[in-house]
């Protein structure tokens, strides 16, 4: 799944769990980046994030082969 396909996933998915929601697509996208440069920020620092119901993500020292 592409950047864009998961974009416009999410935007249908909340209009179809609220249709009163006024979610637009500049929105997940948006929304999405932040997640990205939070969660990066937070790897780079030393620490974990945890998204339940989807998994949790922290960075490992691996030795150069």
């Amino acid at each position: 799944m592409t950047k864009q396909e998961l974009i416009k996933a999410v935007t249908q998915t909340v209009h179809t769990m609220d249709p009163q929601r006024n979610v637009t697509a500049v929105m997940v996208e948006a929304t999405l980046d932040a997640l990205v440069d939070v969660t990066a920020a937070e790897l780079l620092g030393g620490g974990e994030v945890t998204l339940p119901r989807l998994g949790k993500f922290k960075s490992k020292a691996v030795a150069a082969r």
